[in-house]
């Protein structure tokens, strides 16, 4: 379905019960008011309907905008107080800082949905920095399968395109992110080859995020009204059509309450 074709409502609910509490944790934390972050969510789900862009990364990036923009009038609103424009002429903003604790709020989201063997891995040997014997001993495999086991951890949150032919393999690169002992260097290549620099980047900059994640904070759903006062909003662009729905494929099951429970969505 194309951007600006109206969205079936039982889309968007599935949207808002799996994304509306990542959005509102995100929007509370900028801003401080319940109300405020109930307001960014609200309008954030009423532009999804009508873009037709369900994607939590799409929604979150969405509300960083809107949450800046807020912070920027908050400013404005206090320089102007002082009665000199020449104060506002450049309001103050923390955008950067609103868009890196979307990507931790996603990041967090999508850490929980791994199994939790493969969490635990991953954060002893990111966060705590946890020696790879040990982690092995502690889990009673060898090191090279401990190594392929946060690979494949690393790979599952990767969100990167998988690249074939003459490329390097993902698998390659995100050992060699992670530093494994039997990391192929692909030195050579990666000199000559501008999409897999960028691949290993990305995959450099994942590892870097994991190992700066705070302790995972709460996940907090808006109130049971917030999603009625959406539906409102969202009510004139229902269509019976449900189909090409972007979305992402895996729903979260983790333990980290990315999806609200059934009294907190009035649906």
């Amino acid at each position: 379905m194309s951007e600006g074709t109206p969205m079936a409502g039982a889309e968007i609910e599935d949207a808002y019960r799996e994304a509306a509490p990542l959005v509102h944790t995100l929007a509370l934390r900028a801003l401080g008011s319940v109300d405020e972050a109930e307001d960014v969510v609200r309008r954030v789900f009423a532009a999804a309907a009508a873009s037709g862009d369900l994607a939590p990364q799409s929604l979150l990036r969405d509300a960083a905008e809107r949450v800046t923009g807020d912070l920027e009038r908050r400013v404005r609103a206090k320089l102007s107080a002082l009665d000199d424009p020449r104060l506002g002429a450049d309001a103050v903003t923390d955008h950067d800082a609103v868009v890196a604790e979307a990507d931790r709020i996603l990041l967090r989201s999508a850490m929980s949905r791994l199994d939790e063997q493969r969490r635990t891995l991953l954060e002893r040997a990111l966060v705590h920095g946890d020696p790879r014997p040990e982690l092995a001993m502690m889990t009673g495999v060898s090191t090279e399968d401990l190594e392929a086991m946060l690979r494949d951890a690393l790979l599952e949150l990767w969100t990167g395109p998988r690249m074939r032919g003459e490329h390097a393999p993902a698998a390659d690169l995100a050992s060699r992110a992670l530093g494994n002992s039997a990391a192929p260097p692909h030195s050579d290549h990666l000199g000559r080859c501008r999409e897999c620099r960028d691949v290993s980047r990305s995959l450099n900059d994942l590892v870097g995020a994991i190992a700066r994640m705070p302790s995972a904070g709460p996940v907090l759903p808006p109130r049971g009204g917030c999603g009625t006062r959406c539906a409102r909003r969202w009510q004139p662009a229902r269509s019976p059509s449900r189909t090409g729905v972007r979305r992402h494929a895996a729903p979260p099951s983790g333990p980290s309450a990315v999806a609200p429970s059934s009294s907190s969505v009035p649906w």
